[in-house]
């Protein structure tokens, strides 16, 4: 449950909290919608999910939720972070493992958000800012990236040890890309040799993609403005860029032809596990406080 609400006076006035939220997962060959005591924690706030490459970890986002009025924003808003976590998952029999924490925002003191892996399963880019789960509004947010073949090495050499996202053996980098700005929304390429991303650095107020070329040591290297057509494009855009994503060819479907499929009458049933978090039935839906019910 995302809120939007705002301040009133700071450089960014909008803010972004999750007062409460879980993680499932749908099963496409039974067309089912499932979640696990792992991924719903009620004390915890899951988010951010994103697949290893080979299907065996998911990574994502976790938070203490350590408030009981749902629809009320805490005080204490601005001392909520997220620590990156993982959990196995076992495609066959589909069975859940134990959670790792890969980072904490105890140990970083910044709240850890957007997980995303390269498709060849070395390096998790992800940003981080000063608290909440919500980057882009943040000048303090920036990129930062992990070696996961490093740490695999370490389990090798030491076999029988403690994983290494219990004994916080992954260590992460700040990425010279980073500005004086939010960077945020950030994605690989097929091959991982680059990765775009959003960016303020321009004037501080609208998003824009950058596409920046990684070796293979890991290194990113000076990031480019995507390019248009006019060299003068942006002046006049008003437009902001968000969650960019690269692809290898053309997108085919068009907007208007997604747009019909949403709303048309066909639809396929997948009844939502009930859980603490789901509002009982007969709770009002509706935040208490009406102009909170704005998000973006």
């Amino acid at each position: 449950m995302v809120q939007q609400f705002f301040h009133s006076a700071r450089t960014e006035v909008r803010d972004v909290i999750d007062l409460d939220s879980l993680l499932a997962y749908y099963l496409v060959d039974s067309q089912t919608i499932k979640t696990s005591p792992q991924i719903s924690k009620k004390d915890r706030l899951e988010t951010y999910p994103t697949w290893s490459p080979d299907g065996r970890y998911l990574y994502f986002c976790s938070a203490p939720l350590s408030w009981s009025e749902r629809n009320v924003i805490p005080d204490y808003f601005d001392e909520i972070k997220y620590d990156l976590v993982r959990i196995s998952y076992d495609i066959d029999r589909d069975q859940w493992g134990e959670l790792e924490t890969v980072l904490s925002a105890k140990d970083t003191g910044l709240s850890i958000l957007l997980p995303r892996i390269s498709p060849d399963g070395r390096w998790l880019l992800f940003c981080m800012c000063n608290y909440g789960c919500f980057p882009v509004y943040q000048q303090s947010s920036d990129l930062y990236l992990i070696d996961l073949e490093a740490v695999q090495h370490q389990l090798a050499v030491s076999p029988g040890s403690i994983s290494a996202g219990q004994t916080g053996s992954y260590e992460y980098r700040w990425l010279q890309i980073n500005s004086n700005k939010s960077e945020s929304w950030h994605s690989f390429s097929s091959n991982g040799r680059w990765i775009a991303f959003s960016s303020k650095r321009q004037n501080g107020v609208f998003t824009r993609t950058y596409i920046s070329y990684v070796d293979q040591q890991g290194k990113a290297y000076k990031p480019l403005l995507l390019p248009q057509k006019d060299p003068n494009y942006y002046e006049s855009c008003l437009w902001t860029y968000s969650v960019p994503e690269l692809v290898q060819e053309p997108v085919r479907v068009t907007k208007e032809t997604l747009g019909r499929v949403v709303r048309g009458s066909r639809k396929i049933s997948a009844p939502f596990p009930v859980t603490m978090a789901t509002p009982k039935a007969g709770e009002p839906s509706e935040p208490a406080q009406l102009w909170l019910t704005e998000r973006e």
